[in-house]
Order: structure tokens, then sequence, then C-alpha cells
């Protein structure tokens, strides 16, 4: 009877053990991917330089709505007329499609947040962004951008890509703008 219960109470050590060493591995590696994948943790200096950027956006082009609106019914009313009924209500987002103009909305800055203005895309000279337009040439506007303080075409979290044109590959055929949305839905516990 005596080894067993000395067998027991090494049993419970160990386990005792085992569960400290197992709290202390998933801390490290849960702080690692925390700061790696900057889901958990917001990091203040690039929200700061996204705004910013999304700010000076708003006041230098014309994309139908302000970047980062928030949706709402009054948004929802005026959107849906222009597009004659072309849109998805999908899990993650609300997308509509307009006379060569996407626009979708979906949680910001996480999936989980409510729903802003987080993508345009469009192919119609109509809508600009910082002057440029559809038809344009390429350099020029990655000349624009990179003087706007844009790295690879990006500001913080907002990015602004280019397509090229199929038969002439310098002109821009359609310009999309995104702003970085985080998902919440891989995350560890």
């Amino acid at each position: 009877m005596a080894i067993q219960i000395k067998m027991m109470d090494m049993s419970i050590k160990m386990k005792k053990t085992f569960f400290i060493i197992m709290f202390i591995l998933s801390l490290i590696f849960k702080g690692d991917i925390m700061a790696e994948e900057n889901v958990f943790l917001d990091d203040p200096v690039k929200r700061e330089i996204t705004e910013k950027a999304i700010a000076e956006l708003n006041q230098n082009s014309y994309l139908g709505y302000d970047f980062l609106s928030p949706w709402d019914e009054n948004i929802k009313e005026k959107i849906q007329i222009e597009c004659n009924g072309n849109w998805i209500q999908n899990y993650m987002s609300r997308d509509y499609y307009g006379d060569n103009i996407k626009w979708i909305f979906s949680g910001y800055p996480h999936d989980e947040c409510s729903s802003f203005l987080t993508e345009v895309a469009f192919s119609s000279n109509k809508y600009n962004v910082f002057g440029i337009k559809p038809g344009d040439d390429i350099s020029n506007a990655l000349d624009i951008l990179k003087s706007l303080g844009f790295e690879n075409n990006k500001k913080g979290d907002l990015q602004i890509s280019f397509d090229p044109h199929d038969e002439n590959k310098s002109e821009i055929e359609k310009i999309t703008i995104e702003v970085k949305t985080y998902y919440l839905g891989n995350r560890l516990y």
C-alpha cells in the first residue's frame, strides 16, 4: 500500500510538472504568433500610417464613396440603386458591382468588426486614385505613389495595385485599392 501511494504522489508531481512546462511553452509560442501575425496586438504606429494614408486618399481621389465609409442603410440604398441590383451579401462581405466598379464592404480592422468600404476596384476613368485613372501609364502612376510615400504600392495596410491592359502592358486597365483586414477565425486560444 505504501509503495502504491508513493507511485501516486510521483505521478501527481509529474503531471504538475508536465502541465507547468506545457503552460510555459504555450505562452512562449502564442507570444510569437501574436507578435508575428499582429492579430491580437494592434500596431498603433502602422494603424496611424494607414489612417493618414486613407485620409489623404479620400481628399485626393474619387471612388464614389469615401474609403473606409461605414456600411449603413443610407449607403445600402444609394449603392443598390447605382448597381441596378448587382450585389452579393455573403458571409464575409457585401459586394456591390456598378458600372465598371466594384465596392466591397467588410469588417475592419478585423473580420469581426463592423463593415466598412475596404476594397474598390474600377476600370472606368470616371473614378481616380490620386488623379490616376485607367488608361494612364503604369510607370507614371507608380512614380506618383512613390512620391506620396508608398513603398511597393503600400502605405501601412493600404495597398493600391494597377492591372495592365492586355494589349498595351504599359497602360492601366484596372485599379484596385484595398486595406488589409485581419481574419480572426484562425486564431489560437
